[in-house]
C-alpha cells in the first residue's frame, strides 16, 4: 500500500516537473514583497525568514527604512501598490516619521486591493502608528502595566 502511494507521488512530481519545463506551469517569481524596517539590524536578525520568503516562496524582496520608503522605480512608482505584500517591521516608528504613502489609511486601502497582504510585527511597546493600524483592524493592545515586585521578608 505504501509503495503505491510513493509511486503515485513520484509520478505526480515527474508530471509537474515536465509541465513546468514545457512552460505550461509558470512559477510566480514576480511577487514583490516590501519589508519596511525601523532598524537595519532586523534584516540580519531575521535573515532566515527573509531567505525563506525569497528562495522558497520565490518573492522578490525589497528592504527599506519605514521612515524613508522604497527607492523610486522607473516610471516613478514608489507607492505601496507597486508591491503585492508589505511586511511592516517597525514597531518603534513614530507616526510623524512614517514614509509618504504608508499611513494607516493608505495601508488599510492597500489591504483592500485584491491579492494584497500586510504582515505587521509589533510588541507591547509599539508606538502609535502600529497601534492605530492594529486598532483599525480590530486588535487592541493592553496598556502597559506596572511591574510586580517580589519582596521577601526575613
Amino acid at each position: 500500500m505504501l509503495g503505491r502511494i510513493w509511486q503515485r507521488a513520484i509520478i505526480a512530481a515527474g508530471l509537474a516537473a515536465g509541465l513546468a519545463s514545457a512552460g505550461l506551469i509558470k512559477e510566480d517569481t514576480a511577487t514583490k514583497t516590501l519589508v519596511l524596517l525601523d532598524d537595519w539590524a532586523l534584516k540580519e536578525s531575521h535573515a532566515l525568514f527573509f531567505d525563506h520568503v525569497h528562495t522558497r516562496l520565490g518573492h522578490q524582496v525589497e528592504f527599506a527604512m519605514a521612515n524613508e520608503g522604497p527607492q523610486e522605480r522607473a516610471g516613478g512608482d514608489e507607492s505601496a501598490l507597486a508591491f503585492r505584500n508589505i511586511i511592516l517591521m517597525a514597531p518603534s516608528l513614530k507616526e510623524a516619521e512614517v514614509a509618504t504613502g504608508f499611513s494607516v489609511d493608505q495601508l488599510v486601502a492597500f489591504m483592500k486591493e485584491p491579492d494584497h497582504n500586510l504582515l505587521v510585527f509589533s510588541n507591547s511597546e509599539s508606538r502609535r502608528h502600529v497601534r492605530k493600524l492594529a486598532n483599525t483592524l480590530g486588535i487592541d493592545f493592553e496598556q502597559p502595566v506596572s511591574s510586580a515586585l517580589q519582596v521577601s521578608l526575613r
